[in-house]
């Protein structure tokens, strides 16, 4: 469990928003926390040539460990 400390006119927000969406406060809450965690942290699509660069790091890094 997370707490997180509003200001009365953001508290007041999200109460009116959870109530128009018919959403709990926590709801309310992860999805807002969610949507800012995506937007600030995209998922990041490799390259074809990253993708070929960890592989071969990878098989590096296991030889290492086999010898």
């Amino acid at each position: 469990m997370l707490s997180v400390r509003l200001d009365r006119e953001l508290a007041e927000k999200v109460r009116r928003v959870a109530a128009i969406k018919e959403l709990t406060l926590s709801e309310v809450h992860r999805l807002a926390l969610a949507e800012y965690c995506d937007r600030e942290i995209p998922l990041k699509k490799t390259s074809r040539s990253e993708e070929i660069l960890e592989k071969i790091m990878e098989e590096k890094h296991r030889c290492q460990h086999e010898h």
